[in-house]
C-alpha cells in the first residue's frame, strides 16, 4: 500500500496514536504550533506539529527503540479491551434472552379486556380524559367531555381499555436491560391487538396508535443505533494514515525494519 506524501500539521492525539509520549515529544519535536480549535474557540488551543518533524522523529534510535515496547502494550490494551466486549456482549445476551422470555410469558398471559357497550365505554374514556386534563391543569386548552371528533374520542377509548381495564402498565414496568426498548414495543402491539379482537369498531384506532408508535420508535432506534456510539476517526496526515494502517495489519516492522529486528513482538 503506498501513500501521497503531504505535509501536513499533526495533532497531539495523533501523536500519542503512534507511539509518542510526552517525554518523547519534549525530546525530539520542535515546541509546537497553537492554533485556536475551530470546534471549542474558547477552549485550550490546540498543539500542532509539521509532519516532516514527525517523520523526523520516527527514524531516531530514541523513537524506534520505544516502539516494540508500546506496541506490546497497546496489543495488551487492546486484548483487554476485547475481552471486556466479550464480557459486555455475554451479559447483554442473557439479558435479551431473559427479557424475551418474559415477552413471550407476558403475552400469553393477555387477559381479553372486558366488554362495555360503546355508550359505557366511550362516558368512561372521556371521564377518565376529563379528570387527566384537570389533574395536569391543561383543561383551558379544552375540556374533552366537549370533544365532538369522534377519531379523537376513539384513541381515546383505546388507550382507557389499555391503561384502566388491562395489565399493561405493570406489565411494562417488568421490562429492564438489553431488548427491553424492543420488548415493550412488542407486548404495546400485542395488547392493541387484543383490544381490536375484543372491540372490532377500534380495530382502525388500534392500527393508527400502533403504527404512529412503530413510526416514533423507529426513528429513535436508528438515531441510537447509528449515532450513540458513533466515534469515527478519520485524520486527513498522510503520516497517520500510513502508521494506523501498518499497526492495523501487525506490519510496523514494514514500516521500521530496524526497531524489530528478527524478533517480532508476539500479540
Amino acid at each position: 500500500m503506498s501513500f501521497e506524501h503531504n505535509e501536513t500539521m499533526i495533532l497531539l492525539t495523533d501523536l500519542k496514536h503512534m507511539g509518542f509520549s510526552e517525554k518523547l515529544i519534549d525530546e525530539l519535536l520542535p515546541a509546537p504550533e497553537l492554533k485556536v480549535n475551530p470546534r471549542r474557540p474558547g477552549g485550550p488551543r490546540m498543539r500542532l506539529w509539521h509532519e516532516d518533524d514527525v517523520r523526523e522523529a520516527m527514524k531516531t534510535d530514541a523513537y524506534q527503540s520505544r516502539l516494540p515496547v508500546w506496541l506490546k502494550r497497546h496489543n495488551a490494551g487492546k486484548k483487554a479491551a476485547a475481552a471486556r466486549k466479550r464480557a459486555v456482549e455475554a451479559r447483554e445476551d442473557e439479558e435479551r434472552a431473559a427479557t424475551r422470555e418474559l415477552l413471550d410469558r407476558l403475552v400469553k398471559e393477555i387477559t381479553p379486556p372486558k366488554i362495555l357497550k360503546r355508550g359505557e365505554l366511550r362516558r368512561r374514556a372521556l371521564e377518565s380524559r376529563h379528570a387527566w386534563a384537570a389533574y395536569r391543569g391543561t383543561l383551558y386548552d379544552g375540556d374533552p367531555l366537549d370533544c365532538d371528533d369522534e377519531e379523537t374520542i376513539e384513541r381515546w377509548m383505546v388507550n382507557y381499555v389499555r391503561h384502566e381495564m388491562m395489565d399493561y402498565d405493570a406489565a411494562v414496568e417488568q421490562f429492564h436491560g438489553e431488548g427491553s426498548f424492543d420488548a415493550a414495543r412488542e407486548y404495546r402491539e400485542a395488547v392493541l391487538r387484543a383490544i381490536a379482537k375484543a372491540y372490532p369498531y377500534l380495530a382502525e384506532a388500534c392500527l393508527s396508535a400502533e403504527l404512529r408508535r412503530w413510526d416514533m420508535d423507529a426513528r429513535i432506534d436508528y438515531f441510537m443505533k447509528h449515532f450513540r456510539d458513533g466515534d469515527e476517526y478519520d485524520p486527513e496526515s498522510t503520516l497517520v494514515r500510513e502508521f494506523l494502517y501498518y499497526l492495523e495489519t501487525d506490519a510496523l516492522d514494514q514500516l521500521f525494519p530496524d526497531a524489530f529486528g528478527e524478533a517480532r513482538p508476539k500479540e
